[in-house]
């Protein structure tokens, strides 16, 4: 006897990645699309409540080549939504003055988004809880943060330097050991296509030059996106004397009206609820 209300977003096509089926055993309540992501709403009622998701799913690594990456003049429609200053991903005048020191003398797309890469993989010192979420909490004099802040920083600068930019969060899937663990990167937006980029990942190789293989504008392991963007859109809003909650307490930020990032659900509810998930790959 609880009001619940639940937030999934759906995991769509992207380069990488195929979805065959995506299946959830309730019937949402509502369907929205926010900053591209197709988010089910549910509000089931009851004391034990099963929501089962399964997704069937085709992914590849990624191997480009630098030859392949050509960055060429933006669609209206990208530079609009990618080049802006938005919360989490604040250009403050302290993060230009850095981005501009760190590409100074760089005139190419493609020189500054090393530039950027590079700084941010051998800066950060990897921290997990953060207290604070969002560009503007970083101390630039000793970059510490998880894969989130890794990624906003380098979104930033990016678009910055005029290279559209976005985050990504989904999993990153380990198929031998059959396990899987949440995750958040970065994508560029490079000749009509959105390219993965993961400075944090680059940041746990013996050196810089391995990472950037590896890491920058392919993928080098199995992944699935679940949503893009920051600040996504919660309809409808939570109400004031609900508790809100996320899966495995991730320390995403959310408040009534919005959720830093649907990874893959956001749930909120009137009364105390006890949460398990289960999560099998096969």
């Amino acid at each position: 006897n609880n009001d619940i209300f639940i937030w999934l977003s759906k995991p769509t096509d992207f380069r990488g990645q195929k979805i065959e089926d995506f299946s959830v055993n309730l019937e949402s309540d509502s369907e929205y699309i926010d900053k591209g992501n197709v988010i089910h709403y549910f509000k089931p009622f009851g004391q034990n409540i099963k929501l089962k998701v399964e997704i069937e799913a085709v992914l590849s690594c990624q191997n480009i080549s630098d030859e392949m990456v050509i960055f060429t003049k933006l669609p209206k429609e990208v530079s609009d939504r990618y080049l802006k200053s938005e919360k989490y991903l604040e250009q403050t005048q302290e993060v230009i003055e850095l981005t501009k020191k760190i590409t100074d003398g760089i005139k190419t797309p493609k020189e500054k988004v090393k530039a950027i890469f590079k700084y941010i993989a051998e800066s950060f010192t990897y921290h997990y809880p953060v207290k604070e979420r969002g560009v503007i909490h970083l101390d630039l004099n000793n970059l510490t943060g998880d894969c989130a802040e890794h990624s906003s920083l380098f979104v930033t600068m990016c678009r910055i330097s005029g290279i559209a930019a976005r985050n990504v969060t989904g999993f990153v899937i380990f198929e031998k050991e059959k396990h899987i663990i949440e995750h958040g990167w970065a994508q560029v937006y490079c000749n009509d296509k959105w390219l993965d980029v993961d400075t944090q990942f680059a940041s746990l190789e013996k050196n810089i030059d391995i990472g950037m293989k590896k890491y920058l504008y392919g993928r080098s392991d199995y992944r699935i996106i679940f949503s893009t963007g920051f600040d996504i859109e919660l309809k409808p809003h939570i109400p004031k004397d609900f508790t809100i909650d996320t899966v495995r307490n991730l320390e995403i930020i959310v408040d009534s009206k919005s959720t830093q990032v649907l990874q893959p659900l956001v749930f909120a509810s009137k009364g105390k609820v006890d949460f398990k998930d289960n999560i099998i790959l096969e």
